[in-house]
């Protein structure tokens, strides 16, 4: 069971909020996204190289972290988005496009450790559920989408294939989650600024795939 020292407010706090309340959580809840995206793709990178212990111990980490994600960090960010509105109605010391970016990169991480999650056993389905939840939603579709191409182009090849290879076990071509042609020109842009060692099989196995 976490311990109440691991958990963000469900609520507002008492005392006034300021911008610095604001940029502290922020910070807060940026750090703990990108941390725990970094050990996620680090475990899915050293899976061939781990004990069946570590494996496990990996794994356990991985499904603690979705959790907390799940059911707090997602409420968590939406508080601060409505902090954030609270203290810009009532100062004009933040600027509402900024805000918008601040929170759309906090949710950007969220699909994105969701994406990963897709790999992993016992996880996958309800990672599943909630980006097919997203996709009806005209807001998290856009941040799916970006987060996608976001996962292509600025990663390692590895990370791309692999979430590629998420997205197409758990939504084949006859019902992607989203459009092909999304993926495709990512692809292709990565294959401009990156291109991997040649020969790739991955990469012609990949294209096969997506065509």
């Amino acid at each position: 069971m976490m311990s109440r020292h691991t958990r963000w407010p469900m609520s507002r706090p008492t005392r006034q909020l300021s911008p610095l309340w604001v940029h502290t959580e922020n910070r807060k809840l940026h750090t703990f996204l990108r941390a725990s995206l970094s050990f996620i793709q680090t475990s899915f990178s050293s899976l061939k190289e781990d004990s069946d212990s570590n494996l496990l111990a990996s794994h356990n980490t991985c499904s603690a972290i979705f959790s907390i994600v799940r059911n707090r960090v997602i409420d968590a960010i939406a508080i601060l988005q409505g902090d954030i509105q609270d203290i810009h109605e009532q100062t004009s010391e933040s600027s509402t496009s900024v805000n918008e970016a601040v929170i759309g990169q906090l949710q950007e991480l969220v699909v994105k450790v969701s994406i990963e999650m897709l790999g992993l056993s016992g996880e996958a389905y309800r990672a599943q559920l909630m980006i097919e939840d997203w996709s009806r939603d005209a807001l998290w579709k856009d941040l799916f989408q970006v987060a996608i191409k976001g996962m292509i182009l600025d990663g390692s090849w590895e990370v791309a294939f692999r979430s590629i290879n998420h997205l197409t076990k758990a939504w084949p071509p006859d019902r992607p989650i989203t459009s092909p042609n999304i993926i495709i020109r990512s692809v292709f842009e990565h294959l401009t600024k990156s291109p991997p060692l040649l020969p790739s099989t991955d990469v012609t196995d990949l294209l096969r795939t997506l065509s």
